[in-house]
């Protein structure tokens, strides 16, 4: 399981705050019959760079390509996408969002497919080309935000 790696796409989406990931941590640490000391480094942790470092250093342990076919920027991007389905952010705020982050990690997705989304005036476009760029990977997050929530 690569559990760290979840946790990161969830909170570098903002799909995740560090409030809910210490209610996670609480819930999987009274609800568990083992001992997860990786979780007690992250616990009330308010400093969202801290957590990031303590999180990259434990993703580092784990073995993501094993059981992960799809990279984590690509889960952030699907993060991104699941944000607009549930309305917590506009259509062209998740394409800005969406072209941002593949610019600034570069992924294989190149950032101008969402930046010449923008221009567009036709929202049902907009929507439509989303839907093509982003629907696997609003799958897998969704699949990985599952994950973390069996993880005991």
């Amino acid at each position: 399981m690569t559990i760290f790696s979840y946790i990161r796409a969830a909170l570098i989406s903002e799909f995740w705050t560090l409030t809910d990931l210490n209610e996670w941590i609480i819930n999987v640490l009274t609800a568990s019959n083992k001992y997860h000391y990786e979780l007690y480094d992250l616990l009330y942790v308010k400093d969202f760079e801290k957590v990031m470092e303590i999180l990259s250093h434990l993703a580092a342990l784990e073995d993501y390509t094993k059981y992960n076919e799809i990279s984590i920027p690509y889960v952030v991007l699907g993060y991104y996408y699941w944000r607009y389905i549930l309305g917590q952010i506009e259509l062209r705020k998740c394409v800005i969002l969406c072209g941002e982050y593949a610019d600034q990690v570069g992924t294989n997705l190149d950032c101008s497919e969402f930046y010449s989304l923008i221009k567009e005036i036709d929202d049902s476009v907009v929507k439509d080309n989303m839907r093509v760029l982003c629907e696997d990977l609003f799958v897998e997050a969704k699949r990985q935000y599952k994950l973390i929530h069996e993880f005991c």
